[in-house]
């Protein structure tokens, strides 16, 4: 049987809509490719658990803590994953010349509380550029390290942990993290923990100079 001939009109239009399709995947593989590249800002991810995955628009990039350089634009996504874990899912925009971050399916960023282990993931920039991403466990019933619970602590409150340590009295915050840190010397602790902050180059340094510093597990 011969296949039925097409009129003008039909040609034309079957012509646009494969020229449509063409374009519609050249535009989806020219977003892909432009959105990490050489020439972005470059924004460093920390996690906890580290070694999470980090994939931005649909690509993988790699393993926390890692920098990328991130081209702007609006509606980026970000995902973190971890087996074992609740995942992180954000947008990522810009505006007034500094990244933003929307909250879609799962987090809240920048919002913690002192319930550290919560079902949902959050993120928050501890130094410009650099953010920590928290990933919740799927199973809530194993108990979470101190470890943990001071990175997230620390990375949450760090400005008002530092500025309690400035004072003589200290603070609810530093209280909290003493705690943590599971010393009944807080006088002692207090004086390590200001030296710690002094030579820290951020929130999340701080936080690992203590676990190291007191071998925490």
């Amino acid at each position: 049987m011969l296949p039925p001939v097409l009129n003008a009109k039909d040609e034309i239009l079957n012509k646009y809509l494969i020229l449509s399709v063409l374009m519609f995947a050249l535009m989806l593989t020219q977003s892909c490719a432009t959105v990490v590249d050489g020439k972005g800002q470059v924004l460093t991810f920390n996690s906890e658990p580290e070694r999470a995955t980090v994939i931005i628009s649909g690509i993988k990039i790699g393993e926390t803590p890692l920098s990328v350089p991130v081209k702007r634009g609006d509606n980026v996504i970000l995902e973190v994953t971890k087996d074992g874990y609740r995942p992180y899912r954000a947008t990522l925009g810009t505006k007034t010349n500094t990244w933003v971050f929307g909250n879609i399916l799962f987090g809240l960023p920048g919002i913690f509380s002192t319930t550290i282990d919560s079902q949902t993931g959050a993120m928050t920039e501890f130094s410009p550029e650099k953010y920590f991403v928290i990933l919740p466990p799927i199973d809530q019933s194993n108990n979470t390290s101190n470890a943990r619970k001071i990175k997230e602590f620390v990375v949450a409150f760090g400005n008002s942990i530092r500025l309690e340590l400035a004072g003589s009295k200290g603070g609810e915050k530093t209280d909290t993290l003493i705690s943590l840190v599971e010393s009944d010397n807080k006088e002692t602790v207090t004086i390590v923990l200001k030296k710690l902050a002094d030579k820290s180059e951020n929130d999340l340094d701080f936080a690992k100079k203590i676990i190291e510093f007191y071998d925490i597990k």
